[in-house]
């Protein structure tokens, strides 16, 4: 959200979790997005814990910068189902929905890389 101008949003921004799929949720994995303060403290925004609800969510302005972890609790695919909603000083209400998928562990079948890129990577 950083990269959004804080003079054209009249709201903060708000992104909510509205679902969760993926071989990690099948095999019993959560995820939670959380901070911690410099005591050591989470607080957690969004959690599969307890279910999926509209208190998963966190807001934040346009143009704030933020750093908050992402934890899954098992290996495996995670597809995260976000919303994200605000009021543009022109456009009035906006809303979006993505979803974003993420490996927890190694990859099942990890892509190798081709000679070429290898050997370029390597300097030869």
């Amino acid at each position: 959200m950083e990269e959004l101008d804080t003079g054209d949003w009249k709201t903060d921004l708000t992104l909510t979790l509205t679902g969760v799929s993926g071989s990690g949720v099948d095999a019993g994995g959560g995820f939670s997005l959380y901070t911690v303060d410099l005591f050591g403290t989470p607080t957690a925004f969004m959690s599969t814990k307890d279910g999926i609800s509209a208190a998963d969510s966190v807001s934040q302005a346009a143009g704030k910068h933020e750093h908050y972890n992402w934890a899954f609790s098992k290996q495996g695919r995670y597809d995260l189902t976000l919303d994200v909603t605000g009021t543009h000083a022109v456009d009035g209400p906006q809303a979006a929905t993505a979803t974003f998928s993420f490996n927890a562990g190694p990859l099942a079948h990890p892509v190798p890389e081709s000679s070429s890129t290898a050997s370029t990577r390597l300097g030869f």
